[in-house]
């Protein structure tokens, strides 16, 4: 093994045991608080909303057993399958998972009563006899301490969540079973529409643009013997020979025991980039365009075992918030299929949208979820951004017809939130236990991969650009402004500009060749000159009228110039940043705004479920040798979880 490589896995280890501190601070600090100060707290078992109670169930040996044998042959199958097979295993598997966990408390206390209690929607199911009258007074009813108030939960939504359990209700659906067979159905779903998503932002803008192969398309370096070699496995160094001369479908679905698996140092393809820089032709970018949309099925697949056994699905099953965890993960990942402009991205856009905005009014606080939405955007096109606005903005335009407004009652719940609870637990403790309660429900595996999440979303791409000139070489150029002295590029001769001040600094135009009067299209830098060099350099010496008579082009250039930087920089960015760590740095940034807001103390492991699932997605950078070591850790996370506290939700 590498040097690198040996630092990057301690550094997995650090990580995770960084995580694991936090943890268990989070579980030792109530425990040598005073009784008063714990019992401010509101939960028996913080950062955990629940109480100690060991005990096991019917569900304990089906999730041990589960549990063993995904993370003896989850790997495998999650590469042999073809794709939607695999997909279709994965949310089957994490709904077997969900079950078994659920039942450790019992079939009545784990499922079908979770949902019947008096905080919960079920409760007023019965009471709803008039939907429009319903919507219409609905804002009315969130305040506390008044006759008619809504219970805890339907109180703290919009009424698109109560409205999910009331049509249910209405199809012949009664009961807690049903709802709670909704919440889980919908809720393990996140572990199919994740890796679609990451599939989807797998081809580059330049390359995608220019000739994708697929995303199953011909990887160089494995079927052509190239000796880049960045998308083989650990055998990527010396001994990587059994993979050359296979198809790249062979080795991507594992034939004669070689697979596929990008390298353990995250440095995502970016070769279809550098064709695009060298002007290849159309094939050759299609070819590395297959490269790094193949080495992006990869990662999809990488992640499906630890969302299939992801310590989530404890609070999955059975809770609202993985309905609303499920309908905001198939948002995000049709707005990532609508990024690839293929047939209908108009449609799938706008039914993007519709999910987002139908996602608002399942919770206040998955307006968050336009953090995902917008880093899916950003990182491809902003183009389905027009359609998927008004997809939400029909939502919202529905609601309002029927008689609520989704910010007059925002502002009435934040009210409510205060009558509260929330009033007296204290945000000094919350806001960094809320990070541990984050921490029990993703599992250690994600938060292990969080360096690899940040080098993977190559912010350095930015500013950074291969072979761009040094300050030197930059002050070394002659001082110009954007229009040519007479005889300007003229043949044998270089171009000459007069020089414009722009306080300390002046603007450097691309650098024109000798003998040529064409300007390279590298973008307008800056570099400071000073004004004394300026007076004493003759041939750079602009006329006396030079800046009365350019001032008014010189906003125009800059803005220009500012434009074209940025970008040039926006592109080089899309060309490398990794889809898996883009998401998972998304989830992860929508998780922090949450916990600053104050306005989730406790209870995050259930609320933010809509965010985890992206969290989840950077266990998929983490390397192949330890896969089933990580998978191990995520499921004995959750079985000491779930057998050592009896969750409230």
């Amino acid at each position: 093994m590498t040097r690198p490589r040996r630092v990057a896995r301690r550094a997995d280890v650090y990580c995770a045991a960084a995580a694991a501190t936090l943890v268990a601070l989070a579980f030792l600090v109530p425990r040598i608080l005073s009784e008063r100060a714990r019992g401010h707290l509101y939960a028996g078992a913080a950062p955990i909303f629940g109480n100690w109670l060991p005990h096991v169930g019917w569900g304990t040996v089906p999730a041990i057993a589960l549990a063993v044998l995904v993370v003896r042959y989850g790997p495998d199958l999650a590469y042999r399958l073809p794709w939607r097979r695999a997909l279709l295993l994965t949310w089957l598997t994490a709904v077997a998972w969900a079950f078994a966990l659920a039942m450790v408390d019992g079939w009545q206390r784990g499922i079908a009563g979770r949902l019947t209690t008096r905080d919960e929607y079920l409760h007023e199911v019965g009471g709803v006899r008039d939907i429009p009258a319903m919507l219409r007074g609905f804002s009315a009813r969130i305040l506390d301490f008044q006759p008619d108030s809504w219970t805890t939960h339907v109180s703290g939504h919009p009424p698109g969540a109560l409205l999910t359990f009331v049509l249910l209700d209405r199809l012949g659906l009664h009961g807690g079973a049903w709802a709670a067979l909704l919440c889980v159905l919908a809720g393990c779903s996140a572990a199919a529409a994740v890796p679609i998503a990451i599939r989807a932002l797998g081809a580059p803008k330049d390359a995608a643009r220019l000739g994708d192969s697929g995303l199953i398309g011909t990887v160089a370096a494995a079927s052509s013997g190239n000796s880049d070699g960045r998308n083989l496995d650990e055998s990527n160094s010396a001994d990587r020979g059994p993979g050359n001369g296979k198809s790249a479908l062979d080795i991507l679905v594992g034939r004669d025991g070689d697979r596929l698996r990008a390298d353990d140092s995250i440095q995502e393809s970016s070769s279809a980039a550098d064709a695009v820089n060298a002007g290849h032709s159309a094939g050759e970018v299609g070819r590395a365009a297959g490269e790094f949309a193949s080495d992006a099925e990869l990662r999809a697949r990488a992640v499906m075992p630890f969302l299939a056994l992801a310590p989530a699905v404890i609070w999955i099953a059975v809770s609202a918030d993985a309905l609303f965890a499920g309908v905001t993960a198939w948002a995000v990942a049709l707005l990532a299929i609508a990024t690839r402009q293929r047939p209908r991205w108009v449609l799938t856009a706008l039914a993007a949208g519709v999910l987002f905005g139908f996602g608002m009014f399942l919770s206040y606080g998955l307006v968050l979820m336009a953090v995902p939405a917008a880093a899916v955007l950003v990182a491809r096109t902003l183009r389905p951004a027009v359609p998927a606005l008004l997809g939400v903005l029909l939502v919202v335009a529905a609601f309002k017809v029927a008689g609520f407004w989704w910010v007059d009652g925002y502002h009435l719940v934040v009210q409510r939130y205060y009558q509260g609870i929330a009033s007296e637990r204290p945000f000094s403790y919350w806001v960094w236990a809320n990070l541990a309660a984050t921490v029990c429900a993703a599992g250690l595996a994600p938060m292990a991969a969080l360096h690899r999440v940040a080098l993977g979303l190559r912010l350095s791409a930015l500013w950074d650009r291969p072979g761009r000139r040094t300050p030197t070489q930059l002050t070394s150029l002659p001082s110009t402004v954007m229009t040519s002295m007479p005889g300007a590029g003229t043949a044998g001769a270089p171009a000459t500009w007069s020089p414009e001040p722009v306080g300390s600094r002046v603007i450097h135009p691309p650098e024109i060749a000798p003998g040529s009067a064409t300007r390279r299209s590298d973008p307008i830098v800056e570099a400071p000159i000073s004004r004394s060099a300026i007076a004493t350099a003759p041939a750079m010496r602009a006329p006396a009228n030079a800046i009365s008579q350019t001032t008014p082009s010189t906003a125009p250039a800059i803005f220009r110039a500012a434009r074209a930087g940025a970008v040039s920089a926006l592109r080089r960015w899309q060309a490398v940043v990794n889809p898996v760590a883009l998401l998972a740095g998304a989830g992860l940034l929508a998780v922090l705004l949450a916990d600053l807001s104050g306005l989730s103390k406790a209870e995050t492991e259930r609320i933010w479920l809509p965010f985890d699932v992206w969290v989840l997605a950077g266990a998929a950078l983490l390397p192949a040798r330890g896969v089933r070591v990580w998978l191990a850790v995520q499921a004995a996370g959750a079985l000491v979880l779930v057998h050592f506290i009896l969750t409230n939700w």
